[in-house]
């Protein structure tokens, strides 16, 4: 994690908050932190990658999308399945937009709906 808060730190000051760049770290960092059991501190990343995700890609974006999954599962896993189904269900909704229908790759996230709906 030191690794991680060093390139947001660098990312931060060369290209500002707001930068993609930075909301990738954002992103990266949640992915970690849900991995060590850390859900909370993970969805707090999460949100920051969504807001710079909006600002700078829009809200139709596939970066987007793969923040509400991931922001989703966090929240799955600390056992708050409202909020897992909200996310996962606007990740779907892009998703559906920029893909289609019917794209396979959809399914997953049928899946993660299913689990949380079961």
């Amino acid at each position: 994690m030191i690794a991680y808060n060093t390139a947001l730190e660098l990312k931060t000051k060369l290209l500002g908050e707001g930068h993609l760049d930075v909301g990738q770290t954002y992103n990266n960092m949640g992915v970690l932190m849900e991995f060590q059991g850390k859900g909370s501190d993970a969805i707090k990343n999460f949100e920051k990658a969504i807001a710079v995700y909006k600002k700078t890609k829009g809200d139709d974006d596939p970066l987007l999308a793969t923040a509400y999954t991931n922001i989703g599962s966090a929240y799955k896993a600390i056992g708050n399945f409202d909020e897992a189904m909200k996310n996962y269900s606007q990740s779907l909704d892009i998703k559906k937009k920029q893909l289609g229908e019917e794209d396979p790759s959809l399914a997953n996230l049928y899946g993660n709906l299913g689990f949380v709906y079961g």
